[in-house]
């Protein structure tokens, strides 16, 4: 190889990994290319009913166990991908009850609320006795708790 065409793919390499490193930054930081969104689970069952034990977590991220008492919640906040593939579940036990599903993906994102000034996404679920209410301001039975 001459010595002119090594400079350049040197040179070239070097380009690549500043503009990688400046694309990576954009995109991961830049709240309008790859939104930000909060899962909040509230446990609204019965307050002499017994404890609410959830386990969430997505591909990348476990959040491990957690039991939740009357009106307490577990939350957490993320960017979704850049493919908008991003997917969290969280398996739900409550005395002799337990189901597992999807609190967290594409389609579900369409139906979380959107709060302007902190420009992110909120998607609340609400755990009742009936079964698990999906939305904010007028929450909706999305899911039974005997849906398996």
């Amino acid at each position: 190889m001459c010595k002119s065409t090594a400079k350049y793919e040197q040179k070239l390499s070097i380009f690549l990994v500043v503009f990688n490193i400046f694309i990576f930054k954009a995109f991961s930081s830049c709240p309008v290319i790859i939104p930000l969104y909060q899962v909040h689970v509230v446990n609204n069952l019965p307050s002499k009913s017994a404890p609410l034990k959830i386990h969430c977590a997505s591909k990348d991220t476990d959040f491990g166990f957690h039991t939740l008492g009357p009106n307490e919640e577990f939350h957490w906040k993320f960017y979704v991908n850049f493919w908008w593939t991003t997917m969290y579940f969280c398996h739900f036990w409550w005395g002799e009850k337990d189901i597992a599903f999807e609190v967290y993906n594409y389609d579900l994102s369409y139906n979380c609320d959107y709060e302007e000034e902190e420009l992110h996404g909120v998607c609340r679920w609400s755990v009742r006795k009936d079964g698990f209410y999906f939305g904010t301001s007028n929450p909706s039975l999305a899911i039974h708790w005997d849906s398996k």
